[in-house]
C-alpha cells in the first residue's frame, strides 16, 4: 500500500462552496500539492528582458498619376485612325432591308446590336446592319464610350 503522504507533499484544505438557491452548505474537500525541492528565481521583470526596437519601414509617397486627357467627340470625328470597326446603338432603329443589292423593305433593329461603322460625316456616322445602311447621330451609339475604353 502508497503512502498517502510523500516527500514534499502537503494536504490543503479546499473550501468548496455550493451556491445554489435551495441550498448553501458548505463542503472541505483535500487537494494535493506538490511543493517545489528549491526555491526558484521570480521571473525576469519586463523592464530587465531586453526588448527590440520595433522596426519601422520607410514610408515613400505612392506617386500621383497624371489625369489622362478625356478624349471628346469631335477629335474622334476629325481623326479616322480612332474610329472603332462597329459600334452598339443605343436605342432601336430602322435600317433597310436588302436583298441582292435592292432594299425591300426595313428591318426594326434592337437597341444594343452591333453595327457597322463605315464613316463619319458632318457630324453624322454612316453605319450598316446586314447590307443597308444609313447616317445616324454619334449619340445614338456608344461611340464615345467605346473609343474612350480604348484609351485607358
Amino acid at each position: 500500500m502508497k503512502p498517502l503522504m510523500g516527500k514534499g507533499q502537503t494536504w490543503l484544505s479546499v473550501i468548496v462552496l455550493l451556491a445554489s438557491a435551495s441550498c448553501r452548505e458548505r463542503t472541505t474537500l483535500p487537494v494535493k500539492t506538490e511543493q517545489p525541492a528549491t526555491p526558484t528565481a521570480p521571473p525576469a521583470s519586463p523592464a530587465a528582458a531586453e526588448t527590440p526596437e520595433p522596426e519601422v519601414a520607410a514610408v515613400t509617397p505612392a506617386p500621383t498619376a497624371t489625369p489622362k486627357r478625356v478624349i471628346e467627340l469631335a477629335e474622334i470625328i476629325a481623326d479616322p485612325t480612332l474610329w472603332p470597326k462597329t459600334v452598339a446603338i443605343k436605342k432601336a432603329m430602322e435600317f433597310p432591308a436588302v436583298i441582292q443589292g435592292k432594299a425591300v423593305g426595313k428591318l426594326n433593329v434592337p437597341s444594343g446590336t452591333l453595327t457597322h461603322l463605315v464613316q463619319i460625316r458632318n457630324g453624322m456616322m454612316g453605319l450598316e446592319y446586314k447590307g443597308g445602311g444609313g447616317w445616324h447621330k454619334p449619340e445614338e451609339t456608344d461611340l464615345l464610350e467605346r473609343v474612350r475604353a480604348t484609351q485607358k
